[in-house]
């Protein structure tokens, strides 16, 4: 992250998001809702970075209290458990954020959108780019993201 370049301090980061938090929590309003799910989304990425499973379980917690109907902030969460290697959670997760979704199409299709492209580029990354054929793409199980 930008921070880590600068030589930053995750504690100070992490006061900063904190701060951040409860003034928008006492105002009832932290901006526009694109704007708190790009904070939230951030956030998670922060602490799956420098903070661990169990700070970003817990900052993806609060993110989706804070917006519940978010596809960003959804996929965020769901892409979260990928990344922490915990793809039943994962699964869980998508399946949760499907039927909160359930009311609003456009939020449902977005939110499956974005877990299938991340989910892929997270593959990728995860292969470390090597050709389909060196990595055994035709003898691997497909990834439940890969088949939404």
């Amino acid at each position: 992250m930008e921070w880590r370049e600068g030589g930053g301090d995750p504690a100070a980061a992490r006061e900063l998001f904190e701060e951040w938090r409860a003034r928008s929590e006492a105002d009832g309003d932290g901006g526009s809702e694109e704007g708190r799910a790009l904070l939230w989304t951030r956030y998670i990425s922060f602490e799956l970075e420098d903070g661990g499973a169990e700070r970003a379980r817990a900052v993806a917690a609060a993110a989706l209290a804070a917006c519940p109907r978010n596809a960003d902030v959804r996929a965020e969460c769901v892409l979260a458990e990928v990344k922490l290697g915990d793809d039943e959670r994962a699964r869980a997760a998508f399946e949760r954020a499907l039927a909160d979704l359930a009311a609003d199409a456009e939020a449902a299709r977005q939110l499956t959108e974005k877990v299938r492209r991340r989910g892929a580029y997270l593959s990728e990354q995860w292969f470390g780019g090597c050709l389909s054929f060196c990595r055994g793409w035709w003898f691997r199980q497909q990834r439940w993201w890969e088949q939404i």
